[in-house]
């Protein structure tokens, strides 16, 4: 299990015994969100420093530091096949990355406020967002395109795909969204 703290680190833990196995550190501000690749290899997290940093699961050694938001990062993920990460932001949009280099691919445009949460489908054609700006969207992982956009009744906090790829589930001020895409 890994975990996110204000204290701008990150602790990895044994799931089976609860011990504290790794602590994390290099951001400069509190870490608002993290990830674990498919393969456990490598742990993603995104913080209000503006970056996120690709980090070694098992030694816990920083990998790389991804730069390009304006603002704080608050949520992140990797794709199912581990090779890209998209990224949420108090800037109002998300980023998908290459994940071996680090190298911005794509930023995804179309929220009117800050974007907490973040996700790929399993298949990895499709990214979810949630945003303060009352909607989910859901983006074509490729182009970048906004494919659908989902209002609700209040401010979105966090978001996830179900590994069918045909529902979505959404947290926010109001309750919780769940979404089935049709057609």
């Amino acid at each position: 299990i890994v975990s996110a703290s204000d204290d701008g680190t990150l602790k990895v833990w044994d799931a089976a015994s609860g011990e504290e196995r790794l602590t994390l550190r290099g951001h400069g501000s509190p870490v608002s969100g993290c990830g674990y690749s498919a393969d456990g290899s490598r742990i993603v997290s995104a913080s209000d420093d503006g970056t996120l940093k690709v980090w070694d699961a098992a030694s816990g050694e920083e990998r790389l530091t991804l730069r390009g938001h304006g603002s704080p990062v608050s949520g992140c993920g990797y794709s199912a096949d581990g090779s890209r990460i998209v990224s949420a932001s108090d800037d109002g949009t998300l980023k998908v990355w290459d994940a071996a280099s680090g190298e911005e691919r794509l930023t995804l445009r179309g929220h009117s406020s800050v974007v907490i949460g973040c996700g790929y489908s399993a298949d990895g054609s499709r990214i979810v967002s949630a945003s303060e700006d009352n909607t989910l969207k859901v983006w074509d992982a490729a182009s970048g395109r906004c494919l659908l956009t989902f209002p609700v009744d209040g401010k979105l906090s966090c978001c996830a795909f179900h590994p069918d790829g045909e529902h979505l589930v959404a947290g926010g001020a109001q309750g919780v969204y769940f979404l089935r895409l049709v057609g």
